[in-house]
């Protein structure tokens, strides 16, 4: 949750200052990745003694997967619109505002109510459906 945070402050400030590097383009999308690859490994991996026993850690790595396929998805669709002539982007999953990884940050009361399990299942699928609509996305794009 702190590493969104502060992915989100960092690109806030790099916006107001009018200061972008590639550098730190491409560490947002390799930072985010990792944090949700390893918070779906550790999930997975803590719930293998649940009721859900190996499809714990069944979700926690299709999860996983999902968010490292999104990833490189993702920085084909960001490479082929700074190539598109338009300027307009695909954008990602949102609704009043609140784009599709804010979610994130319901992280921290869902584990103060005791609700990770569910989470983990939740996220495990939506991280696997949005991983298939960014596919969509690029596919999209592609006929075009």
């Amino acid at each position: 949750m702190l590493s969104r945070f502060f992915d989100h402050f960092d690109g806030e400030l790099a916006r107001l200052q009018k200061t972008s590097s590639r550098l730190g383009y491409y560490l947002d999308y390799f930072v985010g990745a990792a944090a949700y690859l390893s918070l779906f490994v550790a999930m997975g991996f803590g719930f293998r003694d649940s009721e859900l026993g190996i499809w714990a850690i069944v979700l926690g790595f299709l999860g996983a997967a999902s968010a490292l396929i999104s990833m490189v998805v993702n920085l084909e669709i960001d490479k082929r619109m700074f190539d598109d002539e338009s300027g307009e982007a695909v954008g990602y999953p949102g609704i009043l505002g609140f784009e599709l990884e804010d979610g994130i940050y319901l992280l921290a009361p869902i584990t103060w109510m005791g609700w990770l399990l569910p989470f983990l299942v939740a996220s495990g699928i939506g991280a696997t459906i949005y991983c298939l609509w960014t596919f969509f996305s690029l596919y999209r794009l592609t006929r075009t």
